[in-house]
């Protein structure tokens, strides 16, 4: 006969009900479940202190005690176990978790943006920055020191530089932080950490092409943007590949990711923000009036910019062809225009 266990949060009023054959499965399933939910296990074995009630079948309600946390946590330390033990034997996802390079991973592990989880290094690139890495250990970060063989076999390629990182997923942000951003630059004296006079925003719409969505986050970076948005549709998304191809740029600005980007736009607008993008027909950049904040708009090579995007820019501007070539990637288009636009904004 099966039992039900029912595990209540200490804060929240809602009520876990699990079914198993016995309570002792029914804690290894919400167990399960915590794990899933934080996506580490030593983040579900913390939380465990916040449950406190629990009913197995038809017991009346009892207060939590050693035993239960006691139990929950052998279980999830059973689970760590034979999650270390699947990844020492399985080849590492080096596009979505895996981060290798020093520059890379350094960036990474300073921005404090990018959560990492886990470490591996060598001998050497341990004693040469043993005082970082032992921090990051004390905030939670698994730290192991492992040969050269070892570190191949996860970044599955020999230019790993001496220490691989597997990380979360990128933490996009949404428009929030923007109209943050931007209460806390109308209080301030100066509006860009680089005394830049106006703020600078980009959109991306659906670039797909990784390399080419690199170039242009390293392009935005060193023009020091306000921040990036991007679509969540046909658009190349911000893994392990192109922080190494951006060479670290998306650990300086916040990435946002829209479901729409045509409502981010008109936000961006409301907020103040000039829309230009660049086209064949348009004023040349450098007679175009550019010196207040500017939200800049760059289409992929392979799609041109959504319509219902292109009539909310308030200006087309066009870079100047010698050659016989009449178009520039997005990369490069990107680069100039961001730089005539601080040119004008400075």
């Amino acid at each position: 006969m099966g039992r039900t266990c029912r595990v209540r949060h200490r804060e929240r009023s809602e009520t876990d009900t699990i079914f198993c054959p016995s309570p002792g499965n029914a804690l290894k399933h919400f167990v399960a479940k915590l794990v899933k939910s934080f996506g580490r296990v030593d983040d579900a074995i913390e939380s465990l202190d916040d449950f406190r009630y629990i009913d197995v079948g038809p017991v009346p309600r009892l207060r939590v005690g050693f035993s239960f946390h006691s139990i929950a946590k052998q279980y999830c330390n059973m689970a760590k176990q034979q999650v270390k033990k699947f990844r020492k034997s399985a080849p590492g996802k080096h596009q979505l978790n895996w981060l290798w390079g020093r520059e890379s991973v350094f960036e990474t592990l300073t921005a404090g943006r990018w959560r990492v989880y886990e470490l591996y290094v060598t001998t050497e690139v341990f004693e040469h920055n043993a005082d970082l890495l032992k921090v990051k250990q004390k905030e939670g970060v698994e730290l192991e020191v492992v040969s050269t063989a070892k570190l191949e076999e996860l970044a599955q390629t020999p230019d790993h530089q001496g220490i691989v990182a597997r990380v979360s997923k990128y933490p996009y942000q949404t428009m929030d932080i923007l109209e943050q951003t931007q209460t806390t630059q109308s209080a301030s004296t100066t509006t860009l950490e680089s005394n830049v006079a106006q703020p600078l925003l980009v959109i991306i719409d659906r670039i797909q092409d990784t390399f080419n969505f690199a170039s242009v986050l390293r392009c935005c970076q060193s023009a020091g943007v306000q921040a990036v948005i991007t679509g969540e549709f046909c658009q190349a998304q911000v893994t392990t590949q192109i922080a190494r191809a951006s060479s670290g740029a998306v650990n300086h600005f916040p990435i946002i990711q829209s479901p729409d980007l045509v409502a981010a736009a008109t936000k961006a607008k409301e907020l103040g923000f000039k829309l230009i993008t660049v086209s064949q027909t348009g004023q040349v950049v450098c007679d175009a009036s550019l010196n207040t904040p500017v939200a800049l708009v760059i289409g992929g090579d392979m799609h041109a910019i959504d319509p219902a995007l292109l009539l909310l820019c308030d200006e087309q501007v066009s870079i100047p062809m010698l050659g016989q070539k009449t178009s520039l990637n997005a990369a490069v288009s990107a680069g100039i225009l961001l730089y005539e636009i601080r040119r004008q904004q400075r």
